[in-house]
């Protein structure tokens, strides 16, 4: 049995509606962490023990002391997380962008765990801590809305696939 043309139309409004609340929910909670995670980088996330002559700085702070390639490539992984969390607070990033924006988090989230470059793992300031969780409850929100948005698309276009009055609709 064929839908009728009105309600098919009225659906294609719903999905767009639905697509703008969800941006605009989610964009309130990206600017501000673009603004959190910007900060934690002033921050040090590893503890410095007590008896030990080496001190732990902040990601800048390691960037210009040591210049060692998983801090250089921590700073670019953090600067473009923060980039498209700032567009995607501006509503502007598309379902690709907010994965590739989660799959950042997530390389953040698990560079801070695993600690790549050290010979003895040092343990995580409470700033260390909330980065990780900050990461991966960001990658997880940027995932559920960017497959919310791809799941919204093929879903209006599989409805924009079929005609209402088409020879597969009538022969069912």
């Amino acid at each position: 049995m064929a839908t009728p043309n009105a309600i098919t139309t009225g659906r294609g409004a719903d999905i767009d509606s639905w697509k703008h609340r969800l941006d605009g929910g989610c964009a309130r909670f990206y600017a501000p962490l673009s603004v959190v995670t910007f900060a934690l980088t002033f921050f040090a996330y590893y503890a410095s023990e007590p008896d030990s002559s080496v001190r732990y700085g902040n990601l800048w702070q390691e960037v210009a002391r040591t210049g060692h390639s998983f801090d250089v490539a921590a700073v670019l992984v953090f600067l473009a997380v923060i980039v498209l969390l700032a567009v995607a607070a501006l509503e502007k990033l598309g379902p690709a962008g907010l994965i590739a924006c989660a799959t950042g988090a997530v390389v953040i989230g698990s560079m801070l765990l695993t600690t790549p470059g050290f010979q003895r793992k040092p343990s995580l300031t409470e700033a260390g801590i909330l980065d990780v969780a900050l990461s991966f409850l960001s990658a997880a929100v940027l995932l559920g809305h960017g497959l919310t948005l791809i799941i919204l698309d093929l879903g209006e276009r599989r409805r924009r696939g079929r005609p209402s009055g088409s020879a597969h609709a009538k022969s069912a």
